[in-house]
């Protein structure tokens, strides 16, 4: 079981994070809730059986939480996961952090020499879709060589966006991250290609082979909701020994090469917002199984800025080393 204390509560809190916690009780026990409205930490609380704390020092300070559940630092910038680290222990980080790269790098660097798990949400990463992508990859599709997607931007005035799926730089970070997390290795270049559309060249891999690239294109939201979801929801990858389609984060079509098309509904498995907090779970406890980390978003925040740098020039942006 581990113990975790809850900082800020989400615009998404009733419909993503509290079910999660509550079909993960028996492996996540909230001790202890800090929100800036104190009635709806009370609430939440007692819905947990927890205690309300009156800020995130006297959270923090408490002895009975092995980890912290980030889950809003909209009202604070930075500084509330500077004070959280005070503790010492790990954190779950949803939502952006912000611009500032040299911070996040700092936090990052921090982070590695003190041991401490610094956890990001990055949701496109374990979607049902994505994982079962993963298994097409190593088992019938091979590796992939061309992604393109087609997605609609949110409002700038949303606030119920998933964590990595908000408006602005938010945006292409976690698409971004997304495509890296696919590919598997660094971009070489990326070049504006319009005011709506983003060509990525990634760098040959150590196993040689086609290097792989991903064309971006975002809308922005019109008045047709349908359409607009059917936007966010289309992304078309080309592999070594086929195709395939994520519909939704929870359906996928795809076809090998000389066999049928298949198409699959993945709608009973796991959310991908439950997955990351059992992730997040077995690192607390000393488990290995891979997680995000903060370096995770300072490549994506790098990319996004030699994306700027490419519009303001009108060509191409090379990437020298790691990015």
């Amino acid at each position: 079981m581990v113990r975790v204390g809850l900082i800020g509560l989400s615009p998404v809190w009733e419909t993503r994070y509290r079910p999660a916690l509550k079909r993960l009780g028996e492996r996540i026990s909230v001790r202890a809730v800090y929100d800036p409205v104190t009635g709806r930490a009370e609430a939440v609380a007692a819905d947990f059986g927890a205690r309300v704390a009156s800020g995130i020092l006297s959270l923090i300070e408490r002895d009975d939480a092995d980890a912290y559940l980030l889950l809003d630092r909209a009202w604070q910038g930075m500084e509330a996961l500077q004070l959280i680290r005070r503790a010492g222990k790990p954190v779950y980080i949803a939502g952006s952090l912000g611009e500032d790269l040299e911070t996040i790098k700092q936090l990052h660097e921090a982070s590695i020499s003190e041991g401490i798990p610094l956890v990001p949400e990055f949701s496109r990463r374990y979607t049902p879709a994505t994982a079962r992508l993963q298994e097409l990859f190593a088992t019938q599709l091979g590796r992939p060589v061309q992604i393109e997607i087609a997605t609609c931007a949110p409002a700038r005035d949303d606030e119920t966006t998933i964590p990595g799926q908000g408006p602005g730089h938010d945006f292409f970070i976690g698409w971004f991250d997304w495509c890296r997390y696919l590919v598997r290795t660094p971009p070489g270049c990326v070049e504006s290609v319009d005011d709506r559309t983003v060509h990525i060249e990634y760098r040959q891999g150590k196993s040689g082979g086609v290097a792989s690239s991903v064309k971006l294109r975002i809308d922005e939201p019109s008045s047709d909701a349908e359409k607009d979801e059917q936007q966010r929801n289309c992304q078309q990858i080309t592999c070594e020994c086929g195709w395939v389609v994520l519909k939704s984060d929870t359906s996928i079509e795809w076809q090998a090469e000389g066999e049928a098309v298949v198409a699959e509904s993945l709608s009973h498995d796991r959310p991908e917002v439950e997955v990351m907090l059992d992730h997040f779970c077995r690192r607390v406890v000393g488990g290995l199984i891979p997680v995000a980390d903060l370096l995770d978003i300072c490549r994506s925040l790098h990319l996004v800025r030699s994306l700027e740098e490419s519009r303001k020039i009108d060509r191409p942006v090379h990437l020298n080393g790691e990015a």
